[in-house]
């Protein structure tokens, strides 16, 4: 029973380790940026363009909303 206890106590601090080490170095996921020439996600929300090319690559798998913002595949 003790061998458990230790194993499962080497496992949570090896854990914390490898988190820190990621943190350091930088290598965990890194935030998403939703930008398309120079246009935020507020922008291209707006654009007719934009709107007009989303629709037809999901228009044969998904399904929109007319006027709003969500796609459901």
């Amino acid at each position: 029973m003790k061998r458990i206890y230790a194993t499962a106590a080497i496992a949570f601090m090896a854990g914390y380790l490898v988190n820190d080490v990621v943190q350091v170095l930088g290598l965990g996921v890194q935030p998403a940026q939703a930008s398309v020439a120079g246009m935020n996600y507020r922008l291209l929300s707006r654009d007719p363009d934009f709107i007009e090319a989303v629709l037809q690559v999901v228009d044969g798998a998904c399904r929109v909303n007319d006027g709003a913002e969500t796609v459901y595949c």
